[in-house]
């Protein structure tokens, strides 16, 4: 692939950002993006990343992969003339330009992929962080061996509140190999450090121009390389060309279900416990489509069509239409289906039935969040409350209702759903639906707490009854 694209730039004469755009250079900027996201997911394999997170780290590769694709270039055509200005022969050339070859698709490459392995690991530990919020205070710890550097063990065992500046600035990695992290440690348990004192051990750490640069947080930047990287240093005219160029890529049109699914697995790694996606197209009848929870998801031919449009409208920035929408609403049901940790497994048909209700319950409410995570946002958002063109409408809609009129908190009883549904077998979902509304406090008008055999056969009569006459009856019974 280098040999590819320093023979263009052969061609060229000259170093030019168009250059970017072209399929030989293009490969090399796929295939470092492909390396890279390869150490990302290394190193986020045991931890948990928002999707909307991981889909600004994985562009911040895609871009970081194009700017050092073009710094690499810009410096070999330095070597392109010799000392009395003509052009060398390629064969001359390509001999000049192995060593730029080693030094950035080895030495630099080796250092950037264990460097994207610990930024993503401390990424994926700053959205726990976040999800805690100030649960806990923060502690920082080395390796703790003798390969520590000297600067780094003057942090070890700073601790602070997650709200500090301090974390802002020198949350690991911070360095070429650093191997530092931060774990959360119960407050009081450790004395505080002096919030001043430990910014100026930070700065001392990092006091060094080509140290200055690791003064970043990966989970609040959403970049596992430093923003402030030399790679990035371009003229602005170059850089816009740069980003344009590279912008384009990753927004080259989805085509086809294999392409999608590459999507789905770049975003949403966490969404498949079992194995990544694949998309297939199915014309089995009386179905919108079907997993086996292996990854594998079957759409019709329809719906598929109208995911990737969706998905394209979503990436471009433009609106999606209703039955894009509903068709993404559908993919989105399925992918749900792949967080169960538990795995498929056989079920009564009354069973099926509240696990499908428990599905279909957690992916309307998540709706948003996948919209977000694919570029976009969700204009259609009744979908969150009602999907005629699912067989589940109606049992879904019923569970809604039994939320607002036993006075349940909404926010309790999905994330108590959501949980039961991805962490229980999915013959338990009918004990989470229930559990999940005692949770959130569901009582009877005069105030008294509901038993959980009300509840039970109320569960029944939701997946049973239509919208209007459930409302009726449990307007009545409570």
């Amino acid at each position: 692939m280098f040999e590819n694209a320093v023979r263009r730039l052969h061609e060229e004469e000259r170093f030019d950002p168009s250059l970017l755009a072209e399929e030989a250079v293009t490969e090399m900027i796929r295939e470092t993006y492909g390396i890279l996201r390869e150490a990302m997911d290394t190193g986020v394999a045991d931890g948990v990343i928002p999707p909307v997170m991981a889909r600004k780290l994985t562009d911040s590769l895609f871009l970081f992969s194009g700017f050092k694709t073009a710094q690499e270039l810009r410096e070999a055509s330095a070597l392109l003339r010799k000392t009395d200005g003509t052009l060398k022969g390629f064969a001359e050339f390509l001999t000049d330009v192995r060593s730029i070859d080693a030094t950035y698709n080895v030495h630099y490459l080796e250092a950037e992929y264990d460097f994207a392995v610990a930024s993503a690991q401390m990424a994926a530990s700053w959205a726990e962080v976040e999800r805690q919020g100030d649960k806990y205070d923060l502690q920082y710890r080395t390796a703790g061996d003798d390969r520590v550097r000297e600067e780094h063990i003057r942090l070890n065992g700073i601790t602070l509140p997650v709200n500090d500046p301090f974390w802002r600035y020198y949350y690991p990695p911070n360095g070429w190999g650093c191997r530092c992290t931060v774990v959360q440690v119960v407050k009081n348990k450790y004395p505080n450090s002096d919030p001043e004192e430990a910014m100026r051990l930070g700065e001392r750490t990092t006091d060094t121009p080509k140290k200055r640069i690791f003064r970043f947080n990966p989970g609040i930047d959403g970049q596992l390389f430093p923003p402030k990287h030399p790679y990035y240093k371009l003229s602005q005219q170059e850089k816009e060309k740069v980003q344009k160029t590279v912008i384009e890529l990753m927004l080259d049109p989805i085509e086809t279900p294999a392409q999608l699914a590459d999507e789905l697995n770049r975003v949403g790694g966490i969404w498949f416990e079992h194995g990544g996606a694949q998309l297939f197209t199915t014309k089995q009848p009386g179905v919108n489509g079907y997993t086996y929870m292996d990854g594998r998801i079957y759409l019709t031919e329809e719906r598929m069509r109208y995911s990737i449009d969706g998905v394209n409208h979503l990436a471009a920035g433009e609106d999606v239409l209703d039955r894009e929408a509903d068709a993404l609403a559908t993919l989105w049901h399925e992918v749900t289906h792949n967080r169960n940790k538990p795995g498929n497994m056989l079920l009564t048909s009354t069973e099926r039935r509240y696990m499908e209700l428990a599905n279909e319950f957690v992916a309307r409410k998540t709706l948003p969040d996948f919209f977000n995570a694919m570029g976009g946002e969700l204009k259609q958002i009744e979908l969150t409350r009602t999907r005629p063109s699912t067989g589940y409408n109606s049992m879904v809609c019923n569970y809604d209702t039994l939320i607002d009129a036993t006075g349940a908190d909404r926010e309790i009883v999905t994330e108590a759903v959501q949980s039961a549904l991805f962490n229980m077998p999915y013959n338990k979902q009918k004990e989470g639906l229930v559990d999940a509304l005692l949770k959130g406090g569901a009582k009877k008008k005069d105030g008294t707490t509901l038993k959980k055999r009300d509840i039970n056969g109320w569960l029944k009569d939701c997946r049973e009854h239509s919208e209007e006459y459930f409302a009726k009856l449990i307007a009545k019974l409570l």
